[in-house]
């Protein structure tokens, strides 16, 4: 197998009063709900009722075009498409991904994008398929963060799914020194038979990941999380 509402702009500082760390590093799902547009969206989209989402999960892998539309509003300065590399170990979560890359820009470092999917074989229990690759998802963020990292799981709330049928919110913080060097969002979703992987992280300008950063990974993340949804359900 696997093998419009307020509009922020991808450089500017979050509002006072929004503790945009505390939710960043905790679950993307609730992250995802303290965003009045991302959290109205999603409420709004009914759980797919077909048994396979798409016929072919490369369907599945938004374009670079797609990709910038949906972050236009947030300004981001340009996007480019890449190949995930052969010897990537999230190949293990998929069978086709596509990598997006937006260069550092203004108070932000390098973001960047991986989408993958995969269908379940017919005959074969999706609900079981999904957890053994949830599995692999939880091996692979403690092996990405290492001893010194952290990793937050959680399944998102019925309102943030997407229309998914069931997800889970996988936040992965790599640690140096006591600081946090990387932070990658990801969530893992099922479409029916079609399972999903969307992920975002955030490379720091400085010597450590700033608010700033996280809160423009985070809701670009959610953003792109959405138009995958969006393509499959």
């Amino acid at each position: 197998m696997r093998p419009g509402v307020a509009v922020r702009s991808f450089r500017a500082r979050r509002p006072k009063g929004n503790p945009v760390r505390s939710i960043a590093l905790a679950v993307v799902a609730a992250f995802m709900a303290s965003v009045p547009f991302v959290h109205a969206v999603s409420a709004a989209v009914p759980p797919p009722i077909v048994a396979q989402a798409v016929d072919d999960p490369a369907m599945a892998i938004p374009s670079p075009e797609e990709v910038k539309a949906a972050l236009t509003l947030f300004g981001v300065p340009a996007i480019t498409g890449h190949d995930l590399p052969d010897n990537d170990p999230l190949w293990d979560l998929f069978d086709e991904a596509g990598r997006f890359v937006v260069p550092p820009s203004g108070e932000v470092g390098e973001v960047t994008f991986i989408v993958g999917a995969y269908n379940v074989e017919d005959g074969d229990d999706e609900k079981q398929d999904f957890a053994d690759t949830y599995g692999l998802l939880q091996a692979y963020a403690q092996q990405r963060v290492g001893p010194s990292g952290a990793v937050k799981a959680e399944a998102p709330a019925a309102a943030d799914l997407f229309g998914a049928n069931e997800a889970y919110d996988v936040t992965m913080i790599t640690k140096e020194d006591g600081t946090d060097k990387n932070v990658m969002f990801s969530r893992l979703a099922r479409f029916g038979q079609t399972i999903v992987f969307v992920s975002g992280d955030v490379k720091p300008l400085g010597a450590a990941v700033t608010e700033n950063e996280l809160f423009a990974a985070a809701i670009t993340f959610a953003t792109i999380t959405k138009l995958v949804a969006d393509k499959v359900k």
